[in-house]
């Protein structure tokens, strides 16, 4: 809640009421103004019971599939937005442990998978709404431990 009425209030302040040089006196009507301008415009979007509103109701990740909108997943709530490390739009972050490859983690959307219908497709997006990261796997016993299918490509003569 109190991020999704910070970035109501945010969006209508004036440049002026931004403007830290200003003294408090005069900006405490504007920003007076901007909270229960705020605050009723989050009611009347996002209901009467602000212990509902949730920033990521304004600020989701959007997974169109790039060439056939039926294998669309739905839009993820998100959490931070334009300047914070979980930007909206960043679909692919890592942490690298230059001390131990193995402890590194990272976060994907929509899934392992790109192919629709696989049940990797869209597994990962629940996750990535909440900010959640899951282990990358480097070294060959990490990965062997971490495998659950194996996939082997022969050539065809």
């Amino acid at each position: 809640m109190p991020a999704a009425l910070y970035r109501y209030v945010g969006r209508l302040l004036t440049p002026m009421a931004r403007d830290t040089t200003q003294y408090l006196a005069a900006r405490q009507p504007l920003l007076v103004a901007a909270i229960r301008n705020g605050l009723d415009s989050l009611r009347a979007v996002q209901g009467k019971d602000s212990t509902q509103w949730r920033w990521g109701r304004f600020n989701t990740s959007q997974l169109p599939h790039a060439f056939i909108h039926a294998y669309d997943i739905s839009p993820v709530e998100r959490t931070g937005g334009a300047g914070f490390v979980a930007a909206v739009g960043a679909t692919y972050r890592e942490i690298i442990d230059m001390g131990n490859l193995d402890s590194s983690m990272v976060t994907n959307v929509p899934g392992q998978s790109g192919q629709p219908g696989s049940p990797y497709y869209a597994n990962l997006v629940e996750s990535f709404g909440r900010g959640e990261y899951f282990p990358l796997a480097f070294s060959r016993k990490a990965v062997e431990v971490a495998a659950a299918h194996h996939l082997v490509l022969v050539p065809h003569h």
